[in-house]
């Protein structure tokens, strides 16, 4: 079986052994070795407390937040272009890893 939407975090919900063998694909996993995850996974304990999992989807929309806060940030204005500006301008580290927002297609 291949599962596009089952996320790590809910492999502890399902009845054991029934994920054997099958393959799951996401855009993020609590096992992902970077410094941006660490933290990442540090608020989160120090927030929801230490048995609180991470799906891809709350990882996902706090990349997508910080990514915004850091371009008005950075660029001292929220207007739309100034943010795209921003977000198009190099790769940036987030907790799903390196993410690179093409101006062509975003």
């Amino acid at each position: 079986v291949l599962s596009c939407d089952l996320t790590e975090c809910e492999l502890g919900e399902i009845e054991p052994g029934t994920a054997v063998g099958q393959l799951s694909t996401a855009s993020y996993f609590e096992s992902l070795a970077s410094l941006e995850n660490r933290i990442f996974k540090q608020r989160v304990a120090a927030r929801f407390g230490t048995g609180r999992r991470v799906s891809s989807f709350f990882a996902g929309a706090y990349a997508a937040v910080k990514l915004c806060a850091e371009a008005i940030t950075e660029a001292n204005r929220d207007d739309p272009a100034s943010v795209r500006g921003f977000l198009h301008a190099r790769p940036r580290q987030t907790v799903l890893g390196p993410l690179a927002i093409d101006p062509r297609t975003n």
